[in-house]
């Protein structure tokens, strides 16, 4: 079972726990979701995180070991048999639910068929006819059944609008209800096929031959086609295609991720959560436990801040590459579009524009939003704008120096006169 949280140690846990071969088979099956296996999981953690430091606090600590170690080995065990719990539950609370289920089902069937006999005993056809009340009474769906058969109906014969249309009767008669069309002339004025337009009709229209010669469009029924003859647009290319679902993604994970800030611009989440779960994730083998370990102290706001932090990347970087997302990659994506510890106003106003270009311009390339490329290419000449001081390009004199018995001077440009350097007295020629 991949669902990731168990790919490490034989799918268990940080205390041993995992789920059991039932529980993998009602998995597999489709009979329980990974959603009750995860629930199962962090229940498990729980309790032995609380199992294992009961134990080790309650063992008398003067059996004179010399160190910790068996305290510690015996709190685990005790740990791991209180982890392994939930998930020896679930295929028990399965069956019982199944059980209730299917009761329950069994008592609406049993509701619906007394009320369809209730039904079919004020049936006028059923009260004055006893061989269909005795069916009401042992077969009720039949007895329904057979008063709602159809009467034998005319039915209608023809393949194509070519064809002459017939009318069936009971007694297996014919009627010719209208002639069949003239087929289209196939013989280069028109194409072999029938063009769908943007209104949903189908027509066949004059190829450049036929438009010369002055013949019209023909509808499937033969007749002239007067109506709107826009062909339907194409479909998107598969890169278009890319582009529109990772568009859709970044465009509401941006958006739920913005609903986590007041109305003064701060976040509601912690950016020090997020940061302490990302290096936690890091760590090498059992980060992704350490990363779902640390969910279970995470708040509503901090799980969907990260949650949509990942939606945005993932779809951004796949969109670049196409291929598995090395962690140095997700890292800077997540400095460029995302606030990180300490980020003031102005640096969380230029990623939330860094995220408007990138779905602006990710639009675009999906050809959904023909005036999305001029978007995006007017919020990054807002972004790249820079203001620049002017600087004093006139050429400033240098004042001399000198040395004259053993004493420098120098030139006082504001005086227009040379001084001692040391005391600034006027140096006399």
């Amino acid at each position: 079972m991949a669902n990731g949280l168990f790919d490490y140690f034989g799918n268990m846990n940080i205390f041993g726990a995992a789920p059991n071969g039932q529980v993998q088979s009602l998995l597999d099956n489709k009979l329980i979701t990974k959603e009750a296996v995860e629930r199962a999981n962090k229940q498990s953690i729980g309790s032995g995180l609380i199992t294992g430091l009961a134990s080790y606090l309650a063992q008398p600590k003067n059996q004179g070991y010399g160190d910790s170690t068996p305290y510690l080995a015996k709190a685990f065990l005790n740990a791991n048999q209180a982890a392994q719990v939930p998930f020896t539950n679930l295929p028990n609370q399965y069956a019982m639910d199944t059980q209730i289920a299917e009761d329950k089902l069994n008592l609406e069937n049993q509701k619906r068929t007394k009320e369809l006999e209730n039904q079919l005993l004020n049936d006028p056809r059923v009260k004055d006819n006893p061989v269909l009340r005795a069916a009401v009474f042992s077969n009720p769906a039949k007895a329904l059944e057979i008063l709602n058969k159809p009467k034998p109906v005319a039915e209608f014969k023809s393949f194509s609008q070519q064809d002459d249309l017939y009318k069936i009767n009971p007694d297996g008669t014919q009627e010719l209800v209208r002639k069949g069309t003239n087929k289209v002339d196939n013989t280069g004025l028109y194409p072999a096929q029938a063009v769908e337009l943007a209104n949903g009709d189908f027509a066949f229209l004059p190829t450049p031959k036929g438009m010369r010669q002055g013949y019209k469009a023909i509808g499937t029924d033969g007749q002239p086609y007067t109506g709107d003859l826009t062909p339907r647009g194409k479909g998107l290319t598969e890169a278009q295609s890319k582009a529109f679902m990772f568009g859709n993604r970044m465009e509401t994970s941006n958006a739920a991720f913005e609903s986590l800030f007041d109305k003064n611009g701060e976040p509601t989440y912690s950016p020090s959560f997020i940061a302490s779960k990302r290096n936690a994730e890091k760590t090498w083998v059992v980060g992704e436990m350490l990363g779902a370990g640390a969910n279970l102290f995470a708040s509503d706001e901090d799980q969907l801040a990260s949650q949509s932090m990942r939606d945005f990347i993932n779809a951004v970087l796949r969109n670049e590459s196409g291929a598995a997302i090395a962690e140095h990659e997700f890292t800077n994506a997540q400095a460029q579009y995302f606030p990180e510890v300490n980020d003031g106003a102005k640096v969380r106003q230029q990623k939330a524009e860094n995220r408007a270009v990138a779905i602006a311009t990710m639009k675009a390339a999906a050809g959904q939003d023909p005036a999305a490329m001029a978007k995006a290419e007017e919020l990054k000449t807002q972004l790249t704008t820079k203001k620049t001081v002017k600087k004093d390009t006139t050429t400033k004199p240098i004042a001399k120096r000198a040395k004259i018995n053993g004493r420098i001077i120098v030139e006082d440009l504001s005086k227009g006169q040379w001084v001692y350097e040391d005391t600034g007295e006027p140096f006399a020629n």
